[in-house]
């Protein structure tokens, strides 16, 4: 951490989809225990089937885009107040699935990526873990399509371009503060999407130390994520998905967006 103050708010925002909406409160958890005696605000936009440029969801849960929900705005302006600002990025890709360009998305991550960089925000962004063409064949895509996308008309060409676009855009980013984070494709399921079950623990203990090293702290206890842990981001995850998002029997509070 840096030592201009010893005990400088750090404000973190997290911007993702399903994947990130599982690990969210592991991950939280684990960082603010990190970053300690240092006070953590965290922030976040997430959801299954969430959309970075396009809406997006799952039932009859729609979500507004990553990158015009607020967040951007509310990092702004509470890094105003001097907090060292960090970012996770990740679940990128279902955008392509919506129908939206490679160009547009990633213009939209151009303008994340620039947002924290005018605050001094240090950025860890996963690459979308898959090449298409050697881990998924047209049948299983097909399928992925119709389980998760039924409405989109995206073939696995088209998807492939913009897979390989994108992850270019990011791996070539000239932004000294973007990180790329390489290697998660390792932590995935069956379907090559999201992480599978017994792998999340490792998964997101990887991106907390990942997220640690942007600030120069050294990992406190718990120094992993523990599988007790990770079922309970689970059941939180859970539990907002049903009382906030799908029965709106809870209101969501201020850090989701």
């Amino acid at each position: 951490m840096p030592t201009d103050s010893p005990a400088r708010p750090v404000l973190l925002a997290f911007l993702g989809a399903s994947n990130l909406a599982r690990g969210y409160t592991a991950l939280s958890h684990f960082l603010a225990r990190g970053l300690a005696p240092h006070p953590v605000e965290c922030l976040a936009a997430m959801g299954p089937g969430r959309g970075y440029v396009a809406s997006g969801g799952l039932w009859n849960i729609t979500y507004p885009p990553i990158a015009q929900c607020g967040l951007l705005e509310a990092v702004r302006e509470r890094a105003a107040s001097g907090r060292n600002v960090a970012a996770f990025v990740t679940d990128i890709g279902n955008d392509i699935m919506y129908g939206v360009p490679a160009d547009e998305i990633i213009g939209c991550l151009d303008k994340i990526f620039q947002t924290f960089d005018a605050v001094a925000g240090q950025v860890l962004v996963t690459p979308i873990p898959l090449d298409l063409e050697k881990d998924i064949g047209p049948g299983t895509f097909r399928r992925l399509r119709a389980l998760y996308f039924p409405r989109s008309q995206v073939t696995l060409a088209q998807a492939t371009r913009a897979v390989n676009e994108i992850n270019a855009f990011i791996r070539t980013c000239r932004l000294a503060r973007v990180h790329p984070l390489e290697g998660m494709e390792a932590f995935r399921g069956f379907d090559k999407i999201h992480y599978a079950v017994l792998r999340n623990a490792p998964a997101w203990t990887r991106v907390g130390e990942e997220m640690l090293h942007l600030f120069q702290a050294r990992p406190r206890f718990p120094r992993r994520i523990g599988c007790g842990r990770m079922l309970h981001s689970f059941g939180c995850n859970a539990g907002r998905l049903i009382f906030m998002d799908a029965l709106r029997l809870r209101q969501r509070p201020g850090a989701l967006y």
